[in-house]
């Protein structure tokens, strides 16, 4: 009986261990560079696909205000574009690093916070457009806050870029690896 149950065991291992080794797959370098650059292939898409529809959608908004103003009188003209420009230029453009607080912790990117810096003697709203977290070193932690009009499509470029020499350091580090 005993013997029974020691083979039901080791089969039962046995089993285990086949399918554990099925579960795993080893990469060879040439697979892992090949998936890396089939991956900042379909990244790349993504991102022109990104710069065209914003591009399209910038000159559909050009378009209609062109033509709403095509249909006013030259003094409404003069005073749409003059509201427009102070609109866009009444304060300051400016952008601050904050170290985060345990209060800090409960901000999101794109969160509205109201600044106040009694040096400068400003009162004033700003998104958050940037939040850096350390997870091993929470001190460390910083946000970024700007009262400039978010470019969604600049910063998606500019993050595309960073996770492409973030990639482009992982492939070098696992090159590295491999020959050593």
């Amino acid at each position: 009986m005993e013997n029974l149950e020691n083979n039901v065991v080791t089969e039962e291992v046995q089993a285990q261990e086949t399918k554990t080794e099925e579960e795993v797959k080893t990469f060879t370098q040439e697979e892992v560079n090949e998936m890396i650059a089939k991956r900042i292939a379909r990244e790349a898409k993504k991102i022109e696909a990104e710069k065209q529809k914003a591009y399209q959608a910038q000159l559909e908004a050009e378009l209609k205000e062109s033509e709403r103003l095509m249909q006013m009188n030259e003094a409404d003209r003069l005073k749409a574009k003059a509201e427009k420009y102070l609109a866009e230029n009444c304060m300051p453009k400016a952008s601050y690093k904050l170290q985060l607080s345990e209060l800090g912790k409960e901000v999101g990117l794109g969160d509205t916070i109201q600044l106040v810096d009694k040096l400068k003697r400003i009162k004033q709203k700003q998104r958050v457009v940037k939040i850096v977290r350390y997870p091993q070193e929470p001190e460390r932690d910083n946000i970024e806050i700007s009262n400039l009009q978010a470019d969604f499509a600049r910063d998606f470029v500019k993050q595309q870029k960073e996770m492409r020499k973030e990639l482009d350091a992982i492939k070098k580090q696992l090159a590295d690896v491999t020959r050593g």
